[in-house]
């Protein structure tokens, strides 16, 4: 029986507001309309105090942890040489999968590569995926979301979900050895997130983690992070997911107030059992079964624990990720409630990461009543998608 620990030396938030003799209004014009300069300084005044509540409350990945991954990204050298890869192994538009010798990875995975982080040189080299300017950037929608969310005092954590190419670039023809010090390598993605982290918005940025963890040679877990002929995670790469994303929510300034008062008993129960893949034509043949190490959370009746309510102040939004290895009681939401003892409130929808989770919210009766923290696990799909958009979840 394993017991639920967790560190709870979570930061104590003070808000406390200055009141004092309001300051004269300023001069207007004839018109009764402030002058351009008085209001872009009190702009400025709101932003850096927004700014300044928004850093207060952030968790998860700090932006010099960030901009320390995106610095070894770069004394690496191995970035050009991924997007060189993916240009080498360019395929058909029509085809899902791209298969190389011992593993397939998927077109869109490649494409990523070739488009969102690869430099352009009719903009000086900048990589679409840094080039905030861009009115269409998927940065500008996301901060907007996280605007409307810190309006009504809710937090927002993104958990940008981390593709195998990012985390095992040598399995490419090409590639350099990694590094000792290997943070993942997708400098396009590590900019991104930093300058997220940089606006205010809490990150989780799980790539550093499962660059470290990338091989367990024990023989008695998965060695791998994903599968050879699919794009998900292991049950491995579920469980450390599901630490870091448990060990931000455990930051956060309110958590005390709805952690349980006493541990949740549970135990993991870590047993090797073969796994079938979905059928898919175009791998037909090479798709093969394979035994995976899961890691069932049980409760003391050795069910599955009671990990997901609509009830939770705690909010997951997802997509096929967030489900995997349910039937297994081995899925993101059960470790993350093992950890934290809070069920979460789960909308995970297949391929629906990117909109319909939000339009699904947003079209509940009772709206977000009672949330207080909406975790997106995000693929990377979303970073140049066009129909990411802000669904507008507090709208009459």
């Amino acid at each position: 029986m394993i017991t639920r620990s967790r560190s709870l030396g979570a930061l104590l938030l003070v808000l406390t507001v200055a009141c004092g003799e309001p300051e004269p209004s300023a001069p207007s014009s004839p018109s009764g309309v402030a002058t351009t300069a008085q209001s872009a300084a009190q702009s400025a005044a709101q932003e850096a105090d927004q700014q300044w509540t928004r850093s207060d409350r952030q968790v998860g990945s700090s932006v010099e942890e960030l901009e320390q991954s995106v610095a070894r990204m770069v004394a690496s050298g191995l970035h050009p040489q991924l997007v060189a890869a993916a240009k080498s192994v360019e395929t058909l538009r029509k085809q899902k999968w791209v298969k190389l010798d011992d593993w397939a990875v998927r077109a869109s995975e490649v494409k990523y590569f070739r488009t969102w982080s690869k430099p352009d040189p009719r903009n000086g080299g900048v990589m679409p995926a840094e080039n905030f300017e861009d009115p269409e950037h998927a940065i500008h929608v996301i901060e907007s979301i996280a605007k409307d969310l810190w309006a009504h005092e809710i937090d927002f954590l993104i958990v940008p979900i981390p593709n195998r190419s990012q985390v095992y670039p040598d399995r490419y023809e090409g590639i350099d050895a990694v590094p000792d010090d290997f943070a993942g390598i997708d400098l396009g993605y590590a900019k991104f997130v930093l300058e997220l982290a940089r606006r205010g918005v809490s990150v989780v940025d799980l790539l550093p983690r499962f660059a470290r963890q990338r091989h367990d040679r024990s023989g008695a877990d998965d060695e791998f992070l994903f599968h050879d002929f699919d794009a998900h995670w292991t049950p491995r790469g579920m469980e450390i997911a599901a630490e870091a994303i448990a060990e931000a929510i455990a930051e956060l300034s309110w958590f005390d107030e709805v952690a349980p008062d006493k541990s949740v008993d549970h135990s993991v129960k870590l047993e090797q059992a073969i796994h079938d893949f979905p059928d898919d034509k175009e791998l037909s043949g090479i798709r093969e079964s394979v035994p995976l190490w899961f890691r069932g959370v049980l409760d003391a009746a050795g069910d599955p624990v009671p990990a997901r309510s609509q009830d939770s102040p705690i909010v997951l939004l997802g997509d096929s990720f967030t489900n995997n290895f349910r039937e297994h009681a081995s899925d993101v939401t059960s470790h993350i409630y093992a950890r934290i003892g809070v069920p979460l409130d789960v909308i995970a929808i297949k391929e629906g990461a990117t909109r319909i989770a939000w339009k699904t919210l947003a079209r509940r009766p009772s709206g977000m009543k009672g949330k207080r923290l909406v975790i997106w696990l995000m693929p990377s799909k979303v970073f140049s998608n066009p129909i990411l958009e802000n669904v507008g979840l507090f709208d009459e």
